[in-house]
C-alpha cells in the first residue's frame, strides 16, 4: 500500500520525511540534526535513559551506518500512516494520531475508543468481517483432507463472530512502503516496550513482492507473554510458512526488563537471516530468498485473539496487572547498514 499523510510545517523533520528517507539510502547518508533556532530539541532524559543496551555489541562491528534516524534530535509533527485493516483487527482501526514524537522518541500507541456511536459502527462492521472470514476459512478447510483438514476446521470453527465484545481500540502503524527499499543488509532499533498484555508492538520489514518474506525482527506481547522473532514466507494460497518463535525467555520474566531500552537487530542476505538482541546473536534461520525490496514498519496493534488479555493477563510470572491504556512502544533510534 502507498503511504499517505498530510504535509505540514514542522520543526526539524516530519516522520513522513524521516521514514521516507530512511530506506532511500542513496539520499540519506548522515545522521539528521535539528535546524538552528529556538525550537530544536536536545536529547531528552527518556531518549537517553540508561538501559541494558548501548550499541556496543555486534552492531559496533558493522561500522558506520548508511542511515541513522535519531528522534532525539528532530521533532516531527506528521507521519506516513500505513492504512491496513484486516478482519482479525476489525475493532482496531489504525489512526494517524497514534504515532507521534515527543520527548525525543517516537511513540506508537494503542488507545481505547470511548465514543459510543463509533463503537456501535465498528461493532457492526466487525461482525460482518468476522463472519466472512470464518466462512472463507471453513470453505478452505473443507478442501483439505485427513489431519490437516481436522486441524483447519477446528481453527476455523473457533474464529469469533462476536464483534467488538472486548471494546474498540485505536492502533498505530507507520511504514516506508512506496520508497526505495533495502534489498539486503542490516537494520537495528533501540526500543522500549510496554509491560501490558492484550496487544503487540513490533518493528519489522516487509517484502514488496506478493509472495515475499516478512521479517519480524522483534515482536513484543507484554510481560508474561514475551517476545518473538522470525520470518514468514507467504505461500500461493495466502497462508504462511513461518520460522522463528519466542526469544529471551528467561530475561523477559523479570518485570524490570520491560522498563529499559533494548537494541534489536537483523542481518540478512540471500542465504539466511540472523537476529540479535542487545548485541548478542539469538537466532539464525537458513532461508534462501530471491532479490527483493524490503520496507520498514513500526506498529502497535490489538488483534482480536489477544483482546481478552487486556483485562485478564496470563503467564507464569508474578505481579500481572490488567493493561493500562494508552500504552506505547517508544523508539529511540533506527539504524540501517546497506550491503
Amino acid at each position: 500500500m502507498v503511504l499517505r499523510g498530510r504535509r505540514a510545517a514542522v520543526r526539524g523533520l516530519t516522520v513522513a520525511a524521516a521514514l521516507g528517507c530512511l530506506l532511500s539510502l542513496a539520499a540519506c547518508t548522515t545522521t539528521w540534526a535539528p535546524s538552528a533556532g529556538p525550537e530544536f530539541l536536545t536529547p531528552s532524559p527518556r531518549a537517553t535513559a540508561s538501559g541494558s543496551a548501548d550499541g556496543s555489541g555486534v552492531e559496533a562491528s558493522w561500522g558506520k551506518p548508511t542511515t541513522t534516524i535519531d528522534f532525539a534530535t528532530s521533532r516531527p509533527d506528521e507521519f506516513a500512516n500505513r492504512d491496513l485493516q484486516p478482519a482479525g483487527r476489525a475493532c482496531s482501526p489504525i489512526e494517524d494520531k497514534n504515532t507521534t514524537v515527543k520527548d525525543g522518541v517516537l511513540d506508537a500507541t494503542v488507545s481505547r475508543i470511548t465514543d459510543a456511536a463509533r463503537i456501535k459502527k465498528l461493532d457492526a462492521a466487525a461482525r460482518t468481517a468476522q463472519k466472512a472470514a470464518k466462512q472463507a476459512a471453513l470453505v478452505s478447510a473443507q478442501k483439505l483432507s485427513g489431519t490437516q483438514r481436522d486441524e483447519a476446521m477446528k481453527k476455523a470453527q473457533a474464529m469469533p463472530t462476536n464483534g467488538c465484545a472486548y471494546g474498540a481500540f485505536e492502533n498505530a502503524m507507520v511504514g516506508t512502503q512506496g520508497r526505495l527499499g533495502l534489498a539486503t543488509g542490516k537494520v537495528s532499533v533501540r526500543v522500549k516496550f510496554p509491560v501490558d498484555q492484550g496487544m503487540h508492538f513490533a518493528v519489522w520489514l516487509q517484502s514488496e513482492q506478493p509472495l515475499g518474506i516478512e521479517i519480524d525482527f522483534i515482536e513484543a506481547y507484554g510481560y508474561g507473554k514475551g517476545l518473538s522473532s522470525g520470518i514468514h514466507v507467504r505461500r500461493q494460497d495466502g497462508s504462511f510458512n513461518s520460522n522463528g518463535g519466542k526469544i529471551l525467555k528467561t530475561e523477559v520474566k523479570q518485570k524490570d526488563w520491560w522498563s529499559k531500552y533494548h537494541i534489536f537487530s537483523v542481518a540478512w542476505d540471500l542465504k539466511g537471516f540472523t537476529f540479535y538482541a542487545d548485541g548478542v546473536q539469538i537466532r539464525h534461520i537458513d532461508q534462501a530468498s530471491t532479490p527483493d525490496n524490503y520496507y520498514l514498519v513500526l506498529s502497535g496493534l490489538t488483534s482480536d485473539w489477544e483482546l481478552p488479555y487486556l483485562t485478564n493477563p496470563s503467564g507464569s510470572v508474578p505481579d500481572l496487572q490488567p493493561a493500562q491504556l494508552p500504552a506505547s512502544m517508544q523508539v529511540d533510534w533506527i539504524k540501517i547498514w546497506k550491503d
